[in-house]
């Protein structure tokens, strides 16, 4: 195994595994309909790993007075969104680089 030399390729392995295990746990899913999630203060890699495999990116809104983290009310809401789209959620991407 060849190892990655940016934590944007990494992200994108890691995208790729998601995805393949999202889909043979859930077969009947269409491409279009996968999401990856990463909040509004994270790395640019989820948006680089959807702009790669051709996947939407939600970048979840996160606020200073939650010290810029995610919180976990505002990822039931965007789920509670999402599957009212139709959309599947697979992946959160999280890195600060902190």
């Amino acid at each position: 195994m060849t190892p990655q030399t940016t934590a944007s390729e990494a992200f994108i392995v890691v995208a790729v595994a998601a995805r393949s295990r999202y889909l043979r746990e859930h077969p009947d899913t269409k491409l279009e309909d996968l999401v990856i999630y990463t909040s509004t203060q994270t790395h640019s890699l989820g948006v680089k790993a959807g702009l790669v495999l051709g996947l939407e990116v939600r970048a979840l809104e996160v606020r200073a007075e939650d010290e810029y983290t995610l919180r976990g009310e505002t990822v039931r809401v965007a789920l509670a969104e999402d599957a009212a789209r139709g959309k599947k959620p697979f992946l959160l991407g999280e890195w600060t680089g902190i």
